[in-house]
């Protein structure tokens, strides 16, 4: 069973750290994705066998920034946020990218729990809803980690096929090389996880 790598932006170090996985010589190799249990090419296998790796077909990249947003605190330590996104897709879906993000965080120095709503408005005149939730995790700094599930909604016959798949997604929020600027981009690769028979 072939897999496509869909360039996860975090770094493969961190990754194995992470889930606790080793390399065996001879093998073939995967990336695991935590959120869905996904198995990604890399150079690291699981330590337990006995599953078939999952495959995954890049969707799109989305690029996007926060030009407001709101905070306040709750019981806990906790934070409820409520972030405005807009962007852009590139890929398999190509358009213009609006949202809502309402997550909440884990404390401050906690990761957060995305809660997002949005949509592509695509380049040939289709409208896509996005759902999006997973972990923007807190570390490392500049360049902290994203991961979860995408979900899509669209009534345009072009793009009606992704309403019943289920998308993985990782990337990075990266914080501006100018500290005086207030400019953080969110940069997310979207993958299709593609059904295939068990091998019994």
């Amino acid at each position: 069973m072939s897999l496509l790598l869909i360039n996860p932006v975090w770094s493969r170090t961190a990754a194995k750290q992470r889930l606790g996985m080793r390399q065996r010589r001879g093998t073939p190799t995967w990336w695991c994705c935590e959120i869905c249990s996904v198995m990604l090419p890399g150079d690291v296998w699981p330590t337990s066998g006995g599953s078939t790796p999952l495959r995954l077909e890049p969707l799109y990249r989305i690029r996007f920034t926060y030009p407001e947003s709101w905070m306040v605190e709750i019981e806990g330590g906790w934070e409820q946020h409520l972030f405005l996104a807009e962007g852009r897709c590139e890929g398999s879906i190509s358009g213009r990218f609006r949202g809502a993000n309402f997550p909440q965080r884990r404390t401050a120095a906690g990761p957060f729990r995305p809660d997002f709503r949005a949509a592509i408005y695509t380049d040939d005149g289709a409208t896509i809803l996005v759902e999006w939730n997973g972990y923007g995790r807190a570390y490392p700094p500049g360049r902290r980690q994203i991961v979860g599930c995408v979900f899509h909604l669209s009534d345009s016959e072009r793009y009606r096929r992704l309403n019943d798949v289920v998308c993985v997604c990782v990337g990075e929020v990266r914080a501006p090389d100018d500290p005086d600027q207030d400019s953080t981009e969110l940069v997310i690769d979207v993958a299709e996880l593609i059904w295939e028979p068990i091998a019994e």
